[in-house]
């Protein structure tokens, strides 16, 4: 395969196109730099640094490097089958507009730079896959057609942050079929969700649920030694609830149930 390059311009790929290149690089701005994929794509490496990928295509890569101001737009879907690397300045963010993302590897989310989520944008950690936040960025819808979703089939870990203001916010219906592992900080869940699968806030750590309905269903885990707080919203707990640390409901309704 060809590397592809795109800095300015729009470059458009019709239905039932087949695409096969070695390196995708995307950059400039997002309002004037555009790929518009409604085919397949398949790439070793993505680099997106800036730029619109979008389309309602099937874009697969094994590496996908997203930085800087860039934006995932329209259906479609890109699924990411080794490494998802998330970094760049905590200012301004990338954006999640409609698409769907799909990690089968590993992620590592670094840094402070937030993630906006428009018109029903989907994000799937896969069986196979594991998320890892090492920063305090931000999954945010803005307000913008339907509320976003992450699905979680894998293991979700945020592992750095010492204290309430290292806080990864997750404004999306988290649905958990896998593991949530609160290492350190503070990671809060802020749309609700239906849940059977594990969540646990280790020593000195807080697992925030906020607004939204909450699900625990029969095969569910809620444990550790650290902090579980139920802010707002309604939960509904038929699980197991083993939290040796502490727990907190304010302004929520908490059913336990299990």
């Amino acid at each position: 395969g060809e590397n592809l390059r795109l800095s300015s311009g729009t470059a458009s790929f019709n239905e039932g196109s087949v695409i096969d290149v070695e390196t995708l690089n995307l950059s400039g701005s997002i309002r004037n730099a555009f790929a518009n994929f409604d085919g397949t794509v398949t790439a070793q490496t993505i680099n997106q640094t800036g730029g619109t990928l979008g389309g309602a295509g099937t874009v697969t890569t094994e590496p996908f490097n997203w930085e800087h101001e860039s934006r995932l737009l329209k259906a479609g879907e890109v699924i990411v089958t080794d490494q998802l690397n998330i970094g760049g300045p905590s200012w301004p963010p990338k954006y999640l507009d409609g698409k769907t993302l799909t990690l089968q590897g590993n992620g590592v989310w670094s840094g402070d730079g937030d993630i906006y989520s428009y018109y029903g944008a989907t994000w799937n950690n896969g069986v196979t896959a594991t998320l890892d936040l090492q920063g305090d960025g931000n999954f945010d819808w803005r307000n913008t057609g339907d509320y976003a979703t992450f699905n979680n089939e894998g293991t979700l870990i945020k592992r750095v942050g010492v204290g309430e203001d290292n806080h990864s916010y997750f404004d999306a219906a988290l649905n958990n079929s896998g593991t949530v592992d609160v290492q350190a900080g503070v990671l809060s869940l802020g749309g609700g969700g239906n849940n059977i699968g594990s969540f646990t806030a280790q020593n000195n750590t807080v697992l925030l649920f906020q607004d939204g309905i909450h699900t625990f269903q029969d095969s569910s885990v809620i444990d550790g030694r650290g902090t579980v707080r139920f802010n707002r919203g309604t939960s509904t707990v038929s699980g197991t609830y083993d939290v040796r640390g502490t727990t907190l409901v304010t302004g929520a309704v908490v059913n336990f149930e299990g």
